[in-house]
């Protein structure tokens, strides 16, 4: 496979991240965006409420009014092995059936990048790709993953603090997966592995770029609140612009020039 071959030397020559370079472009990209993403979280905002007042009962075997006035009869459920192990499947769902439309912003990403007109249909359009199966694959392993560490973490050695720093360490050396499923045609367990592969070779400037974003997301929190719905779209272009610095979408990609780049 082409893509396989071009990623494996990638891996064997090293790449090069200009945090500076990423941030600007990411900065152009989240421009270009903001309006369609920003449309679609709140679509989706409303259509993850529905499944939460769907589904919490069926899961949790709670009303979710109940749970909501905190009455006394569910209150204490908070720090049981029962309710942790209902809230992680209750997490995995949700993240199953919202794993396309992460994948649909990354594309609304792709396009503002290669100036193309994004649209509201590309954020749903991979429910209906081909991609759907290894998409929802990958998500549930991931959530699976980090439900098991959560667990072990606080029922097991009692020390939540281990589970913020296998977050932090997790999430960053998984953040090219979807991309290369979407861009690149891997399936989940390639994707996954390759994902781990090519951030480790350059981890502390991807967890660098991925924090900054996040933090940069985060301070529409400041603003009554309501401003990380318009500040949230630049994690998505961060996201996207890290994949294209590191993989590139085309075979005149500067990285396939690097040769023996030097790593940092």
């Amino acid at each position: 496979m082409k893509n396989k071959e071009r990623i494996d030397r990638i891996l064997q020559n090293g790449y090069e991240l200009d945090f500076g370079d990423v941030f600007n472009k990411s900065f152009e990209v989240y421009k270009k965006s903001i309006w369609m993403i920003l449309l679609g979280i709140l679509v989706v905002g409303m259509i993850t409420a529905v499944l939460v007042i769907l589904l919490f009962s069926v899961i949790f075997g709670i009303q979710l009014n109940d749970f909501i006035s905190l009455d006394p009869a569910v209150s204490t459920i908070g720090g049981s092995v029962s309710y942790f192990l209902s809230t992680t499947l209750f997490g995995i769902v949700i993240a199953a059936l919202l794993g396309p439309v992460n994948a649909g912003f990354l594309k609304v990403c792709k396009d503002a990048k290669d100036n193309k007109e994004p649209s509201f249909s590309s954020i749903f359009q991979y429910y209906s790709s081909e991609y759907l199966g290894n998409i929802i694959v990958a998500t549930v392993i991931l959530s699976i993953v980090s439900g098991v560490f959560s667990f072990i973490s606080q029922f097991m050695l009692s020390m939540l603090f281990l589970n913020y720093i296998f977050s932090i360490i997790f999430s960053t050396l998984t953040v090219l997966i979807i991309p290369l499923i979407i861009f690149k045609d891997f399936n989940a367990m390639q994707a996954i592995e390759y994902s781990i592969k090519l951030v480790s070779k350059n981890f502390l400037m991807v967890f660098l770029l991925i924090l900054v974003g996040t933090l940069a997301s985060f301070l529409g929190v400041f603003l009554c609140g309501i401003g990380i719905l318009f500040s949230l779209p630049f994690l998505y272009a961060v996201y996207f612009c890290t994949y294209d610095a590191i993989v590139g979408d085309d075979e005149s990609s500067e990285i396939d020039e690097i040769g023996t780049g030097e790593v940092y």
